[in-house]
């Protein structure tokens, strides 16, 4: 998909929203898309509301009065806007981007569509926000919200998200596993569960953790790294030999209910095995470079919260901090596709190794998002013209500048024998 297309789909998921609704002189739409690309440009380090309001003036051309602002921001309407944003934001830019040769190429390895990583991240809130959103320690974290997100690594984009209070367990929060047929889907050990990993292969998903080091496993199969005559015996209370590269067992999880495939690599600093399970049938050597992807994940949430100040919720106000959570999100799911399809403009035969950086993709759009801003509020071909100059011009600061140095990307292409 070109640019031009890109940019049409971006002001379509913004169209949707009223231009104007006779309750306000400035109208919903302009007033939404002036809210989000405002939160990149307020003239303090805290995310109060007066801050914003300020930047939303500035952005607008506009005095709107501090009672007018916090009425229009508390509304349940307006947080519906942005949800209706980010809900066709996620399923628009899922089908944006078209993996190259050597994505394909992994998946054909993998045996699976993509990969998605799955995490959570908390956001701190004022102490009065502990009633609606409660923390997990009154003492030192009274009031959080938590954004629980399933992350696309082959499209650069959220594929489900959810929130909830920060004393919710992420087990809790796991997207349909319809979305996730003939996916991989890795995740870190708050998701670790047997049942839930048997539930991902019934339905023809893989899925790749971490092993709890309280996890019962019962070894009733050796593939390699480990004599025969520890058949039987629980993986992780044995005395087993250090030092061994790599080592791949059939183990059985809750009381044999379960079997699954169980790889430990030795860490020769903490001198210890760090233990994957998964349903993959690949190289054990893949294993740990592909566990790394998930790290994707954790820059996304970065990003998020230095780019467009998520962490900086001042407000207790149920509504409005969904609304801000929800309103860095669209910038976010924006960001990775537009930077895939700048990057495949920049090397046309789309068979580079090198992806754009997530941190990357979310400085370059927090630059443009002023001519973004204008781009979506104005039907003139003018401000298509600057944005796609503006964002050319950025091209080359989405990619890491050290390109001696492997990506995680690179490393699971290399195990993969895919020629990067």
């Amino acid at each position: 998909m070109r640019l031009e297309k890109l940019l049409n789909t971006f002001k379509q998921i913004f169209d949707q929203i009223p231009e104007s609704d006779g309750r306000a002189k400035i109208g919903p739409r302009q007033f939404v898309i002036a809210l989000i690309f405002s939160l990149a440009n307020m003239d303090s380090r805290k995310r109060t509301i007066e801050c914003l309001r300020r930047a939303v003036m500035e952005s607008l051309g506009e005095k709107i009065s501090r009672g007018g602002f916090w009425e229009r921001i508390a509304t349940e309407r307006l947080f519906g806007f942005v949800l209706i944003l980010v809900q066709s934001a996620i399923q628009q830019m899922g089908d944006i981007f078209v993996p190259g040769s050597q994505l394909r190429q992994l998946a054909a390895v993998l045996n699976v569509k993509g990969i998605l990583v799955l995490d959570s991240t908390s956001i701190s809130l004022p102490a009065m926000a502990g009633a609606i959103f409660p923390g997990p320690r009154n003492n030192v974290a009274p009031a959080v919200i938590k954004w629980h997100n399933c992350f696309d690594l082959f499209g650069g984009c959220i594929k489900w998200f959810d929130l909830s209070p920060g004393t919710s367990h992420d087990n809790n929060h796991f997207p349909d596993l319809k979305l996730i047929v003939g996916y991989l889907v890795i995740f870190d050990l708050g998701y670790f569960d047997y049942a839930l990993m048997q539930a991902i292969a019934n339905v023809g998903g893989k899925f790749l953790s971490r092993v709890k080091t309280n996890a019962v496993i019962r070894i009733e199969n050796v593939i390699q790294g480990l004599p025969k005559k520890f058949i039987g015996k629980k993986l992780m209370s044995s005395r087993l030999p250090k030092g061994i590269a790599v080592i791949e067992i059939i183990g059985s999880f809750c009381d044999e209910l379960f079997q699954f495939r169980v790889v430990g690599f030795w860490n020769p600093i903490d001198k210890s095995y760090h233990w994957y399970v998964t349903n993959l049938t690949v190289s054990a050597k893949m294993i740990y470079p592909l566990y790394r992807l998930r790290w994707a994940v954790e820059l996304f949430f970065k990003m998020a919260k230095s780019s467009w100040r998520l962490a900086e919720i001042t407000s207790a106000n149920h509504n409005i901090i969904q609304t801000l959570v929800l309103a860095s999100m669209v910038v976010t799911i924006l960001s990775q596709p537009l930077a895939f399809q700048l990057a495949a403009l920049r090397f046309k035969d789309e068979e580079h190794p090198q992806l754009p950086t997530i941190q990357r993709a979310g400085v370059v759009i927090s630059h443009a998002s002023a001519t973004l801003k204008d781009f979506l509020s104005t039907q003139g071909k003018a401000a298509k013209i600057k944005l796609k100059a503006l964002l050319k011009l950025f091209t080359d600061e989405l990619f890491d500048p050290n390109r001696n140095r492997d990506s995680s990307f690179q490393r699971v292409f290399r195990e993969a024998g895919i020629l990067v």
